[in-house]
């Protein structure tokens, strides 16, 4: 008898503590967006200790709700259709890490920043919001003078959808609008033709080795290049 009344009251602790766990995640659930929210209000005023401390916070209470080890937050951990909205806000809250972390200079915050960016890169591949996201990328590197600009631009590369591979190679170095321009060209002329069909393939073959040996010549070569890719930008428009 005194065996079975240990056991009840064991049980009882037990769902007591099961019980208290779910109450605090639900309310860990709850606040979670608030902090997103507070930080990017922060970011926003350009409180920066206080937005990272949001973020942080806001990405540590995910870690937790999904039973992850700090940094392991992947996209897979969510549901691509129902989770949305939280994918969305997730890519965000990196990103605006990726460009606060951007500036830093200690060994420490550099590994940071490498994780943001890989990060930013992983919960915006293979969104419904990647597009968004390939062009904040792209906005930065024309606009901000990033410290970081090869990771920056690698970045772009990965998160660009339609490749124009030689162009994206120099996209930090292009008028606004050339790339676009140049897409469109691809989209709405060249794929209506026998020819034009044929080219993309070519190119799609070849534009890899070609956006790769851009990238290896010199500032003013590449300069140079970027005023002939304007122009044909430019004519095609």
């Amino acid at each position: 008898m005194k065996d079975k009344s240990i056991s009840y009251a064991r049980k009882r602790i037990e769902t007591q503590i099961e019980f208290q766990e779910k109450e605090r995640k639900r309310k860990l659930e709850n606040t979670r967006l608030e902090l997103a929210r507070a930080g990017i209000s922060a970011y926003q005023r350009r409180k920066l200790t206080e937005a990272v401390n949001h973020f942080l916070t806001y990405i540590k209470i995910l870690e937790e709700i999904k039973d992850v080890s700090p940094g392991g937050l992947l996209p897979s951990h969510f549901d691509a259709k129902q989770d949305l909205p939280e994918l969305l806000m997730i890519s965000g809250v990196y990103w605006d890490l990726v460009k606060l972390y951007d500036r830093t200079k200690s060994k420490e915050r550099q590994k940071e920043f490498h994780h943001y960016l890989e990060k930013y890169v992983a919960f915006s591949k293979g969104m419904p919001f990647q597009h968004l996201c390939a062009e904040a990328l792209r906005k930065y590197l024309t606009g901000d003078k990033p410290v970081h600009r090869e990771e920056f631009r690698y970045a772009y590369k990965i998160l660009s959808v339609h490749q124009c591979f030689v162009a994206t190679a120099l996209n930090d170095l292009l008028k606004p609008g050339s790339l676009e321009n140049l897409r469109r060209y691809r989209d709405e002329s060249l794929a209506h033709s026998v020819w034009g069909r044929a080219f993309i393939r070519f190119y799609y073959r070849v534009g890899p080795s070609l956006a790769l040996q851009t990238d290896r010549l010199s500032p003013k070569t590449r300069r140079f290049l970027a005023r002939v890719v304007d122009q044909v930008a430019d004519r095609v428009h």
